[in-house]
């Protein structure tokens, strides 16, 4: 299947939400082929994963227009978009959802965007969106466990780690799979 992922933060970024889309893009990417539409300028590559990016240096409207026309660009080689929440990509992928009839995705972390009128932006993605994964409680166990040489690391910690991402894949591969909205 032909993914799209629409992302806000991506390494070298450092934050746990850019760590996490790591992860995802690496993981989807063994069983999709995958494209990643992101701001930053310089992600750090994946192997076998097409990187579209936005200058998060450009004003806020330059970026928003960018990437919606991005999306728009590759609708017709996508067979789903799978979109992170923040204001700037549900927005594009919004104003996106008007212009295609592919399926979107929305994995749901930051809760701390979902005010105002970021929050009404969430709640139209939501609705045109064909499902929608929400990670707030389930985010920490998807992080990568830091290892550190002087302390011991509970070999449950790795095991919790890889289990928490095993169900969050098969999760969004049921979405992927069935199409099924919310």
């Amino acid at each position: 299947m032909r993914l799209t992922v629409v992302t806000p933060l991506f390494p070298p970024d450092v934050h746990d939400v850019a760590s996490y889309h790591k992860d995802l893009i690496t993981r989807l990417g063994t069983e999709h082929t995958v494209t990643v539409a992101l701001f930053g300028h310089l992600p750090e590559q994946v192997h076998n994963v097409l990187f579209i990016t936005i200058d998060k240096r450009a004003g806020t409207l330059t970026r928003l227009w960018q990437m919606f026309r991005a999306l728009l660009s590759v609708r017709k080689t996508t067979d789903w978009f799978i979109v992170t929440n923040g204001p700037s990509t549900e927005l594009a992928a919004l104003a996106l959802s008007f212009f295609t009839t592919k399926p979107i995705l929305l994995l749901s972390s930051d809760t701390i965007t979902h005010t105002g009128l970021y929050a009404s932006i969430h709640s139209w993605l939501r609705y045109r969106a064909q499902g929608t994964v929400t990670l707030t409680g389930a985010f920490g166990q998807l992080l990568r466990p830091e290892i550190h040489p002087l302390i011991p690391q509970p070999a449950q910690t790795e095991i919790r780690y890889e289990a928490a991402w095993t169900n969050h894949i098969a999760t969004i591969n049921k979405y992927l799979t069935h199409g099924t909205r919310h």
